[in-house]
């Protein structure tokens, strides 16, 4: 690839794309003469989006160099892809292939020994993307099992990682289990003793003839209340911190994706499992308020 006011060149992969890539970014299309570069060759050729250049090809035994004017339709992220690459249309490699086996290219002004209308393209390869990474592997199996041929991905890596997060969701899950039965145990000793500091108003309560199951609401309205406040403000405070992540640590991931993620099935799971908790602890002290003997609890008072 060159500058079309320089004669300095870099090299360059060039790499078959189209409609449908998803290392194009969203609303970027190719054409027959529209490329896409990665960030690295843009940096050496200090390029930006909308430029022009030209990418050259040279074969051996072919007097002449094969040269392509082409526009910069993207320059890509740098995580999009490594090193100094070219996404192109297939026709531009078609072009290109054809100037390697010695065809004639009379629009481009190169002379072969044979006609470009002989020529039968064949593919020696393909790109396959999996939509997520657990489905990298099964693919990889299915392709080499259909087409019994060889194919190379990132697998092992893949399944190394994705190893390591299932040990780490082990590792939380096991850390959220004895945090849950550790606050269970805080909630019933909670609401057990601040029932029992309201013995005696209680107990004046159910002089004026209000019935037992009516106390017992008492503990259980306040742990609803409890619960609904501690919902809010936790969610609050996630949204929050998952703000300074995203901040932070974020750089790395998709246009538009998040690094810290609750669904709607995951936040009413949490919801549920806090409230079932928590009702369950004031149950306990609710249970307490109703064996309370007023006449008892007034005359120990007194």
């Amino acid at each position: 690839m060159r500058a079309p006011d320089t004669r300095r060149m870099r090299p360059a992969l060039v790499v078959p794309s189209g409609a449908g890539d998803p290392t194009l970014p969203a609303g970027v299309t190719l054409g027959r003469d529209r490329v896409a570069i990665s960030a690295q060759l843009a940096a050496q050729l200090m390029v930006r989006e909308g430029a022009a250049l030209q990418l050259v090809s040279q074969a051996e035994g072919r007097p002449r160099q094969l040269v392509l004017p082409v526009t910069v339709a993207a320059v890509l992220p740098e995580r999009a892809v490594a090193g100094r690459a070219v996404l192109a249309p297939l026709e531009m490699l078609e072009v290109i292939e054809a100037f390697y086996d010695s065809y004639s290219l009379p629009e481009y002004g190169i002379e072969g020994t044979r006609d470009l209308d002989e020529r039968a393209p064949a593919y020696a390869g393909l790109r396959v993307y999996a939509r997520d990474l657990a489905s990298l592997a099964p693919l990889q199996a299915r392709i080499e099992s259909a087409l019994g041929a060889a194919t190379t991905a990132r697998t092992r890596d893949v399944e190394s990682l994705l190893g390591l997060g299932r040990r780490l969701d082990l590792a939380l899950a096991l850390t959220a289990a004895l945090a849950a039965g550790g606050m269970g145990e805080a909630l019933v000793f909670g609401f057990w003793s601040d029932a029992a500091r309201k013995r005696q108003v209680l107990a004046g309560i159910a002089l004026l003839g209000v019935p037992a199951r009516d106390l017992a609401l008492f503990p259980m309205v306040q742990g609803l209340v409890t619960a609904a406040l501690g919902l809010a403000l936790s969610f609050v405070l996630y949204a929050i911190a998952g703000q300074v992540a995203q901040a932070m640590f974020g750089q790395g991931m998709p246009e538009g994706a998040a690094l810290a993620v609750i669904g709607p099935g995951q936040g009413a799971a949490i919801c549920a499992a806090v409230l079932a908790l928590v009702l369950g602890a004031a149950g306990a002290a609710a249970w307490s308020v109703q064996r309370v003997d007023p006449a008892r609890v007034l005359r120990e008072g007194a």
